[in-house]
């Protein structure tokens, strides 16, 4: 330590000796004003720098930055002119200009310069603000609208429509963090940029099954069948794509969607399926869905369908005409290999009306003759009662299950009918008209009045059984044969014929046809007739009287109604006229559907159809007591009471219902019905 100060003190005394101190004042003294000039420049240059950092420190954060005070420069516009243009810089607050003309430099080339005049500075507003963020995994993301950008010009008008987003890195399927790069143009062409960063949490993949079924119950074998699932998932960018029902995958379609559905964020799948070949509940069960992400969810869910049995069916249908005997051979088999269908019946109709019914066994092959008088288009059914589920023993009861129609062609309708009858002794004896005697050639033309009677001795004079034998020669020389019985009975006595009136004697039930189709149904007043609707006539003896006690009624012969488009049901008024010598009693024995695709319901009164469609009606007859024709009628219902030589009217009454079917109104349904009616003596 001491040596240097030595040293020091050497140096400072040879300086002082060598009067070197006296040159650097002199020339310090000398180089002064230059001095100045110098470091006012770089004074000058050293705060625009400082100024032009807080400007791009101002621009690009959105804190403000609060000074005091300001830094005045002067720019010179031309080395050569004595005005310049002053700037002023406001700390943290931006760039404004001060007009030139308001502000003045003096110069002087050994001092510095001052101002003479007071500048007016203008704080810069402009802005580029927004927040950084946090969203779910799967959430929906717009930068502008998340991320609250708002920008500013300097004079503070509000330019957030301007902003422009640079770049958007953000994935919001997947968990991260990502940045948002925006800008925002001021007027003056100044650019403001800021960074935003986007925080994507993960969030936990979860589904629940809220509902897992069929869309339809029961199905037929081997058909679609489309299960319908109801699914919440936590994931809005994860979907379901694939389902295991069984042991096998199937894909997942996107159903049906609403409303109510995404705010309770429920959405329908759907999975298309087949079903087996074996009658029965078949049961689905779910082991896994797969996501759209690989992720597989276990689920233990069931669901069940029924599947119905195979509806029996007639296959390998034949028919041969048989001219000769007049009848219809036909062959077809029985297919039924779930045991679908009982109590078989084969009905043939023609003209729609039912002319030949035959109740058949069950078994695999059938070998039948169905009888036929004439040519025509007959069509044959096969009907049964039916079941095709096998969880209930629900039974559709005569189900058509077979329809063929066969014209015939080659049937021989030559024929003689006719009526056996009784006569009195001493009565005079007509064939043709008292037994009812009717014929007809090969094609069904009417041949009556070339009958021809063989043995027309009848000795009317004496009581017994005789033979009538008739015959007819067709157009193929071909001669048709008939025999019919008349019984020749004695003259009762006054006696008998009054006991006869008390229903003490009894005579045989005859049916015969007149030329006119209409029928004729006579009997004692002590038997019960029944007559078909369809079916009327008239009784007489020969001298055009009806014969003392025996039962003469005439019935309506067909009964009719209509429904309208409204659903007002309309019927009619019906008489029924006795013509007897006793009182009688009316009953409806049967009311029976013939037609059975016509498509007319009739419901009991007691069943509400209000809202069924009108193809579906109450209908009753009134007479002194009501008779409801859609109750099934197991015994006689009483109709009317009327006394000999009287008529009654009844009437056909009803309603329908008010629903609507689109095809019923549109194309309208018929239907045929059979209706018997059942006369007896009032006792």
């Amino acid at each position: 330590m001491e040596k240097l100060k030595k040293i020091w003190k050497s140096t400072l005394l040879i300086i002082y000796e060598k009067k070197i101190i006296q040159y650097i004042l002199i020339v310090a003294i000398l180089f002064l004003p230059l001095a100045s000039i110098v470091s006012n420049k770089l004074f000058n240059k050293i705060n625009t720098n400082k100024i032009n950092k807080v400007e791009e420190s101002s621009t690009s954060s959105n804190k403000d930055i609060t000074t005091k005070g300001s830094i005045k420069t002067d720019v010179a516009k031309n080395s050569d002119d004595e005005e310049t243009e002053m700037s002023s810089y406001t700390l943290g607050s931006g760039y404004s200009k001060v007009d030139s003309n308001k502000s003045s430099v003096s110069k002087n080339n050994n001092t510095s310069s001052s101002q003479s005049s007071t500048t007016v500075s203008k704080i810069d507003k402009s802005s580029l603000k927004g927040n950084n963020i946090s969203i779910l995994e799967g959430d929906d993301f717009d930068p502008i609208k998340d991320l609250k950008l708002t920008a500013t010009d300097k004079d503070g008008t509000d330019i957030s429509d301007k902003i422009v987003v640079e770049n958007n890195y953000v994935n919001s399927n997947k968990a991260g963090t990502y940045t948002v790069k925006a800008n925002v143009r001021l007027k003056d062409g100044y650019t403001i940029q800021k960074t935003f960063n986007v925080t994507v949490k993960a969030t936990k993949l979860e589904l629940t099954l809220n509902s897992f079924k069929p869309i339809k119950n029961i199905v037929e074998k081997n058909e679609s069948v489309v299960l319908d699932l109801e699914l919440s998932i936590s994931k809005k960018n994860v979907t379901p794509t694939y389902i295991m029902i069984n042991g096998q995958e199937y894909t997942l379609y996107k159903g049906n969607s609403n409303i109510l559905s995404t705010v309770l964020n429920k959405q329908n799948y759907k999975v298309n399926l087949k079903s087996g070949n074996e009658a029965g509940i078949e049961e689905y069960k779910i082991s896994y869905i797969r996501m759209s992400d690989g992720t597989l969810i276990n689920i233990d869910k069931t669901t069940n369908v029924e599947i119905l049995k195979s509806k029996a069916k007639i296959k390998n249908f034949y028919y041969e005409e048989n001219s000769l005997e007049k009848i219809i051979n036909t062959k077809f088999d029985l297919e039924d290999i779930d045991n679908s269908a009982s109590n078989l019946n084969l009905e043939v109709y023609k003209g729609g009306e039912l002319v030949y019914s035959e109740k058949l066994d069950r078994k695999s092959k059938y070998d039948l003759n169905i009888p036929t008088k004439s040519k025509g288009l007959y069509e044959v059914k096969v009907l049964a009662d039916v079941n095709l589920s096998s969880s209930t023993n629900k039974v559709i009861e005569n189900t058509e299950i077979f329809s063929e129609n066969i014209n015939i062609t080659k049937i021989d309708e030559s024929s003689i009918i006719g009526n056996n009858t009784e006569i009195m002794v001493g009565d005079e004896f007509n064939p043709i008209r008292d037994l009812n005697l009717q014929a007809t050639d090969v094609d069904g033309e009417d041949i009556t009045e070339n009958i021809v009677i063989d043995s027309p001795n009848i000795d009317t004079n004496i009581e017994g059984e005789y033979k009538v034998l008739v015959h007819v020669i067709n157009k193929e020389e071909k001669t048709i044969k008939a025999e019919f019985t008349v019984v020749v009975k004695e003259y009762q006595s006054r006696i008998s014929r009054i006991a006869r009136l008390f229903g003490i004697e009894t005579y045989k039930t005859t049916f015969s046809r007149s030329s006119n189709n209409n029928s004729t149904v006579i009997g004692n007043d002590t038997e019960t007739l029944t007559s078909n609707v369809g079916v009327s006539g008239f009784v007489s003896k020969k001298d055009g009287e009806a014969p003392d006690g025996k039962l003469y009624v005439e019935l309506p012969t067909r009964l009719a109604f209509s429904v309208d488009q409204k659903g007002n049901l309309t019927g009619g008024v019906y008489t029924i006229s006795n013509n007897s010598s006793c009182d009688v009693d009316v009953f409806v024995g049967e009311f029976r559907e013939i037609n059975k695709d016509g498509g007319i319901t009739v419901k009991p009164l007691s069943e509400n159809i209000e809202d069924l469609d009108r193809s579906n009606i109450h209908l009753y007859l009134q007479g002194d007591d009501i008779v409801d024709l859609g109750e099934t009628i197991t015994t006689d219902k009483h109709l009317v009471k009327i006394e000999k030589s009287n008529t009654r009217n009844i009437q056909l009454l009803g309603n329908s219902g008010k629903g609507i079917n689109e095809k019923v109104d549109k194309d309208g349904v018929d239907e045929t019905f059979n209706m018997v009616f059942k006369i007896k003596k009032k006792s």
